[in-house]
């Protein structure tokens, strides 16, 4: 999984491999990592790239010069998290947006877009192999992303609305910005605080879905009776 991020004016800031699959066997799980505030006035970020998954923040603020352009090209499963602002994304002339705490999962098999002028956001990129490792450990659980993956659909969740960003996954999303600070010691309590960031989303799916389901169907009995006075 590939990461660029341009100015308006084209000017590439930042390319990057989110996913080092081609060090799946290195003993070193991390095998790069990189802590940076950028020196363009405009744009900060930091990123952390393993074999099985990376970790990307960014805070743009281009307020005066345009939009900043962000490019994700490859395939995987990325958690996606808008802390505040809008991102606007493109993929296979598809657009869509995601406003301030607002969440969903995508499955990435192509170069997609995001144009970004005043906004936080977060990304955890998961690589294939990782999410086969979580279908063998948990099938119900992930079978939503493992059929994304083998459908090669791009939304894992609700076409129609994001979800809502809770206090607890804001919480997690704090975390990991600290963990940024330190490179070695925190891999058990990364992966342990992804997987439970990737919970608190399928479970936020869930409720909402059991929600929707419950409404039709009291909608549905509802109709049924006004029929039958008619």
């Amino acid at each position: 999984m590939k990461f660029q991020l341009f100015t308006s004016s084209s000017d590439r800031v930042l390319s990057v491999d989110l996913l080092r699959l081609n060090t799946i066997n290195k003993t070193d799980y991390f095998h790069s990592m990189e802590l940076a505030s950028v020196k363009h006035p405009e744009i900060a970020y930091s990123y952390l790239s393993t074999p099985l998954f990376g970790i990307l923040h960014l805070n743009i603020n281009a307020k005066q010069s345009g939009e900043v352009i962000c490019d994700f090209d490859g395939s995987a499963i990325i958690m996606s998290f808008t802390r505040s602002g809008v991102t606007n994304c493109e993929a296979k002339e598809i657009f869509g947006s995601m406003s301030e705490k607002q969440n969903n999962i995508f499955f990435n098999d192509c170069n997609v877009r995001c144009k970004i002028k005043e906004a936080e956001c977060f990304r955890i990129v998961l690589s294939e192999i990782y999410v086969k490792k979580l279908s063998c450990l948990y099938p119900e659980t992930i079978k939503y992303l493992t059929e994304a993956i083998k459908n090669r659909e791009t939304r894992v969740f609700d076409r129609d609305r994001h979800l809502n960003t809770t206090l607890e996954m804001e919480q997690i999303i704090d975390l990991f910005k600290n963990m940024f600070l330190q490179k070695k010691g925190n891999e058990m309590l990364l992966e342990a605080k992804i997987r439970e960031l990737l919970w608190m989303q399928i479970e936020q799916f869930l409720s909402s879905r059991k929600r929707t389901d419950q409404k039709l169907e009291k909608n549905k009995k509802q109709i049924l009776q006004t029929t039958k006075h008619i």
